[in-house]
């Protein structure tokens, strides 16, 4: 199954992927909210229909992203049928936020009964997507695009500003399915080596960042067919840089 993109107010805020979870706070008041699976490459989100939320101040609202073919709207679910879903699953933050609307969560504002479920501990995880950061195929710091350099020193920042009880950085580099093993195994390792020399040189300890590759042994997606460009496409997902963080207190 395929990455759902999410969208609030028509800007996107992540995208997750399957028993995947993320956490986000916004002002109350009227918010659209709309769940894209296989949104890219014409990113419709940012320009169909939404699901609209009146969302009060203090409250935690539980939101599922709906099966494909469901009108894209995501579904409220209750909080006892909510955290038992959570159990096991991950959190993330897939590609970093470009959504206005959302702001820094305040603590003091989260009902301690929702807690223990969804709050990440001692760990954390950003998901920067292969097409933004390289051009196809490419892995070197001279092949990265110009919004691959934005994304890289966004995520430093979020890096920096977020995690003082930052333990250790994992980068690991996602390739495709298009190829040999044996190639996928090498480009995802330069990619991820790429990353990692581009978290330091914006300020992340060298000593506490190690980079590694999955090659395409954990895709996104699979059963990808048609011509190259087809291919090539349909396998978007699976082309990635993630980004895990070890903490040694609560994430923010």
């Amino acid at each position: 199954s395929a990455a759902a993109d999410v969208y609030v107010d028509g800007e996107l805020q992540t995208a997750l992927l399957p028993n995947g979870y993320s956490i986000f706070c916004v002002k109350p008041g009227q918010h659209m909210l709309g769940a894209y699976i296989q949104d890219a490459p014409l990113y419709k989100g940012k320009t169909t229909g939404r699901s609209g939320a009146e969302l009060k101040g203090g409250m935690t609202y539980f939101v599922k992203v709906g099966p494909a073919g469901s009108n894209d709207a995501p579904i409220m679910v209750p909080r006892n049928e909510a955290e038992a879903q959570l159990q096991g699953m991950r959190a993330q933050m897939h590609v970093l936020s470009r959504a206005s609307a959302v702001e820094a969560c305040d603590p003091a504002s989260i009902p301690v009964t929702s807690a223990p479920v969804a709050q990440p501990v001692a760990a954390k995880e950003y998901t920067l997507k292969g097409d933004t950061l390289f051009a196809f195929g490419k892995s070197g710091n001279r092949d990265m695009t110009v919004k691959g350099h934005v994304a890289i020193a966004h995520l430093a920042e979020q890096i920096r500003a977020e995690n003082t009880s930052l333990q250790a950085v994992t980068v690991i580099g996602h390739a495709d399915l298009i190829g040999s093993a044996a190639a996928a195994q090498k480009l995802g390792e330069q990619r991820a080596m790429t990353v990692r020399r581009m978290l330091i040189e914006q300020g992340i300890p060298a000593q506490k960042i190690t980079a590694e590759s999955a090659g395409n042994s954990d895709p996104v997606v699979a059963g990808c067919s048609g011509t190259m460009q087809q291919k090539i496409a349909c396998n978007e997902p699976n082309r990635r840089v993630v980004v895990q963080l070890s903490l040694s207190g609560p994430a923010r």
